[in-house]
């Protein structure tokens, strides 16, 4: 139950005058890739990173991949798994992984399934910055900690640590 995430597909890019990346060929995990990306303009922002992590908070969410199998079809987006889901407006706790049996806080299930959702818009001015996108999953981890914990107060920097990395694209590095 420890998610570890790698294989980010960093690729050289040149800045654009937005101070957005600009790529001649589209790169990444298919799956993961903002709708935006997939255009012809091919043109990265903040905002498309932020898709990339609500596809991965779903993932743990549903414990599916990115791209699966469903009905004997391959390579079907998670998208198309969890839309209904999130349509529906009242079934949003049938996305949880059944691996966890119904052990989870119902609350903090309930929010995270809604920054997935929000982080995976197709309009990329209706996504959130990741900041707040963090300091809603600290919320919805520090509400879930202290109704397991019977009142007790839980601490955020307990409950969800955090590693900044930096990418240098005149050397193709990345530093923690």
């Amino acid at each position: 139950m420890v998610a570890k995430i790698s294989d980010f597909g960093l690729s050289r890019a040149s800045t654009t005058k937005s101070g957005g990346y600009k790529s001649s060929t589209p790169l990444g995990t298919p799956g993961y890739l903002a709708p935006e990306y997939q255009q012809p303009s091919h043109s990265l922002n903040k905002k498309g990173d932020v898709y990339s992590f609500g596809i991965v908070l779903f993932e743990l969410i549903t414990g599916h991949p990115a791209i699966m199998e469903e009905d004997g079809r391959e390579s079907v987006p998670i998208l198309n798994h969890v839309t209904p889901f999130i349509k529906s407006g009242n079934n949003k706790l049938g996305l949880m992984d059944p691996r966890l049996q119904g052990k989870f806080d119902i609350d903090s299930a309930s929010k995270a399934v809604t920054i997935a959702e929000s982080c995976t818009r197709e309009i990329v001015a209706d996504r959130p910055d990741i900041r707040v996108v963090l300091t809603e999953l600290q919320g919805s981890l520090t509400r879930g900690s202290a109704s397991e914990t019977k009142g007790e107060e839980a601490k955020p920097n307990e409950q969800l640590g955090t590693t900044s990395l930096e990418f240098d694209p005149a050397a193709g590095t990345v530093a923690k």
